[in-house]
């Protein structure tokens, strides 16, 4: 049985696509109890709530941010999550080898359960997939700086900039890739490059000459363990909501989180692979 959490419709549009997954479901005998989320609930503690009803398959069907919120409130636990992504170009399909809601729907039967590392901030919340640290917005633009460091091993310093933690991988763009990302027990931290008039830290490191022009391009670390201070006020978001502030530690939370995922066919063999 599974347990049915959606977010409520924003528009006549989401309002249908949720009216479409119920009526496929129940089509694919995938039953259950559905309920919606509402302004004073917070996602995880809903999520809980499957758990003490004894569902053992709790199902985020929304935002990328939903289902983030959801997997935090089962993570480390027995229970399993299962997702539909709304949102077309969300990381879950990704995850899940999924192109669309349908056949997000359509896996949920099969059972092929993945056993994933999770994201840690400050030994109080969870995120699956990504989390954006920056400064407030009124400081991007002034002086200050950040300092990042990777493992207790060695520090970067970086003037104020959004910096993504990543927990699915930077720019790995195939399933078999962020899967890999998920299950390796490790980070990915991308720092962007920052216009400088003197030679920082990250270009000493990387051998780069300093720049007059902000550059599109970045520096990615994959440590286990990272912490973020600055004298400034940092936030930190998971989408578009903001879930933690100020100086904060995040590391990665192995084999933490049960997700539903569809299985991957083995490539077929090409006659000039064969050792026959």
């Amino acid at each position: 049985m599974y347990y049915y959490i959606f977010e409520p419709a924003q528009n006549p549009k989401e309002q249908k696509i949720q009216e479409e997954i119920k009526a496929l479901l129940q089509s694919r005998s995938i039953v259950g109890e559905f309920v919606t989320l509402s302004l004073a609930e917070e996602p995880q503690d809903l999520a809980r709530v499957g758990l003490r009803k004894n569902y053992s398959t709790v199902v985020a069907c929304g935002s990328d941010t939903l289902i983030n919120e959801i997997g935090a409130g089962i993570t480390g636990t027995e229970a399993v999550l299962g997702a539909i992504p709304f949102e077309e170009n969300s990381v879950f399909h990704q995850i899940l080898g999924t192109k669309n809601y349908t056949d997000a729907c359509d896996i949920l039967p099969s059972r092929k359960v993945l056993k994933v590392d999770t994201g840690l901030i400050n030994q109080e919340k969870i995120f699956v997939s990504s989390v954006t640290v920056r400064p407030k917005k009124e400081l991007i633009a002034g002086e200050g700086l950040i300092i990042v460091s990777f493992d207790g091993d060695f520090q970067a310093e970086t003037k104020l900039c959004n910096i993504t933690v990543s927990n699915v991988g930077i720019k790995r763009k195939s399933t078999k890739k962020v899967r890999a990302a998920l299950t390796d027990h490790h980070l990915d931290i991308f720092i962007p490059d920052q216009l400088r008039k003197k030679e920082g830290f990250l270009s000493r490191i990387f051998g780069r000459a300093p720049s007059e022009k902000t550059p599109k391009t970045g520096s990615i670390f994959r440590p286990k363990k990272i912490s973020i201070e600055s004298r400034k006020k940092l936030i930190t978001m998971l989408g578009n909501k903001e879930i933690a502030k100020g100086n904060l530690i995040i590391e990665s939370y192995p084999s933490s989180l049960n997700i539903v995922v569809k299985r991957m066919r083995p490539k077929a063999q090409s006659d000039g692979d064969s050792n026959s």
